[in-house]
């Protein structure tokens, strides 16, 4: 009888080894295949790795594109997510910790209207049902390329390299602190306070400090 038990929570570890070995690729292939349901652009995820028992993911070589499917709109090296799992049963996310290390972002203005619009309105809409919060976000070594296209005869372009930033308890509609560093130019450093809501770009709060600007 020893020997049977032995033998069955032997049987047992390498179901779920095996089950766990094919996790990680099975969502990659669902991530890569549903990324405008998911996050309302296209996605591509170069290597994924899941482990349910903790619900900690990690993401390499991650590109996200622009809403017309053809450009890119940023291209993340790591992502590493822990996810609160048992908020999932009741419907939320809740992300305990998200950590961005090297990215390329784009960002494109014109007028009144950025290119990242319609990823706000995804995850910040009256009707979904689906609550979004991150505990902890830090973000670091992000470049920022910026356009502004307004003005077509004097397009402005400006690229911020070396981004730091913090925030506890950020929230897509809700109000949110964010503390961030950057380098501008060749000497240039910033520090920036930023108090607001990506749901709302007419009600927010910058502190912004510049030194040995170009």
């Amino acid at each position: 009888m020893k020997k049977f038990f032995i033998i069955l929570i032997l049987l047992i570890l390498i179901v779920i080894g095996i089950s766990v070995a094919f996790v990680s690729p099975m969502c990659k292939t669902y991530v890569n295949s549903h990324g405008e349901e998911l996050i309302g652009r296209k996605i591509n995820v170069e290597g994924l790795s899941l482990n349910l028992f903790n619900g900690n993911a990690s993401l390499d070589d991650v590109t996200i594109y622009e809403r017309n499917g053809d450009s890119v709109f940023a291209v993340i090296e790591d992502i590493d997510v822990d996810m609160n799992l048992a908020s999932l049963i009741k419907g939320d996310i809740v992300v305990e910790a998200l950590d961005i290390d090297d990215a390329v972002v784009n960002i494109i203005q014109k007028d009144t209207t950025f290119n990242y619009d319609d990823m706000v309105e995804f995850f910040s809409k009256d009707d979904e049902k689906m609550e979004y919060s991150i505990g902890k976000l830090r973000v670091s070594d992000v470049t920022v390329r910026y356009k502004d296209r307004t003005d077509a005869k004097f397009p402005l372009v400006y690229e911020v390299r070396k981004i730091k930033a913090k925030s506890d308890n950020f929230t897509a509609s809700g109000m949110n602190h964010v503390e961030a560093t950057a380098k501008l130019g060749e000497k240039g450093n910033a520090e920036v306070k930023y108090d607001g809501s990506l749901a709302d770009h007419s009600n927010m709060k910058v502190d912004l400090k510049l030194e040995d600007i170009d």
